[in-house]
């Protein structure tokens, strides 16, 4: 019977084949997870409708459409980050199974952690996102044009009115300016915790070719099995399943 730390070391091998499983999965959602950014942008729209329509104050309403626009842009930025972690993370696995000759056949990125830059789908959405807050400054010096046509005129305005109008009509410029601060902060740090995975966890690198051994074994570690501990000689399946097993430890052990 197999001590404990044999079971586990048998184990080993559909262990990571399940975690490679999860971290797919885990791929997928964030991946997923980057559009509901386009719901949030939409619900920035939505209010900024209703400032348009004075339901509620423009400035307000402006305010928070960039409120939304920033949340959109960290969603994506969150979104691209954990999908980096499982694409290094399954780029890990790949190595142990793979080797460099098999990036001809299957995939040229076999083995190799992703730059830490947004994805595709997601760079189009944070992109989105950036254009929506800009849209909304733009829209709220579309107005102020309307009523103040000539610089003048706006400067004007700016000294006669009082401290609370003045905070108000300011409040949209001081979120647009937060938000972009607070993208390059969460950017910066989460570069850094990319580059701190990258570097702690580099995988086990690649085989050259596939018939390179690696140090841990991934077939089972039952010596005695089919009949061969009571002297009887393997038959059928048997001798097959033994033959495999064999020839799986020497050429794919990892």
């Amino acid at each position: 019977m197999p001590s404990g730390e044999e079971e586990v070391r048998s184990q080993r091998h559909d262990f990571i084949k399940e975690y490679y499983k999860m971290a797919t999965l885990d791929l997928d959602r964030h991946l997923k997870g980057g559009w509901q950014a386009i719901a949030i942008l939409a619900g920035g729209a939505a209010v900024l409708t209703a400032g348009h329509e004075g339901k509620i104050g423009l400035p307000i309403a402006s305010a928070l459409a960039l409120a939304t626009a920033t949340w959109a842009a960290l969603t994506c930025i969150d979104a691209n980050f954990w999908s980096l972690r499982a694409i290094a993370f399954l780029s890990n696995v790949e190595a142990i199974y793979f080797s460099a000759d098999d990036r001809k056949y299957f995939n040229p990125y076999i083995g190799r952690h992703p730059q830490f830059k947004l994805l595709n789908s997601l760079k189009y959405i944070f992109w989105l996102s950036l254009f929506f807050g800009a849209a909304t400054l733009l829209n709220l010096l579309w107005e102020m044009s309307k009523r103040y046509p000539r610089p003048g005129m706006i400067i004007e305005k700016i000294r006669t009115m009082g401290a609370m109008q003045f905070a108000l009509w300011g409040f949209p410029e001081l979120v647009a300016a937060w938000g972009i601060l607070l993208i390059l902060i969460v950017s910066r740090n989460l570069l850094g915790q990319y580059i701190q995975f990258t570097t702690e966890s580099p995988g086990p690198g690649v085989r050259t070719n596939a018939r390179e051994l690696r140090h841990v074994r991934f077939c089972r570690l039952e010596r005695r099995r089919h009949g061969r501990a009571a002297g009887r000689p393997l038959r059928g399946n048997a001798r097959t399943y033994m033959v495999a097993s064999s020839i799986f430890c020497r050429v794919s052990t990892g």
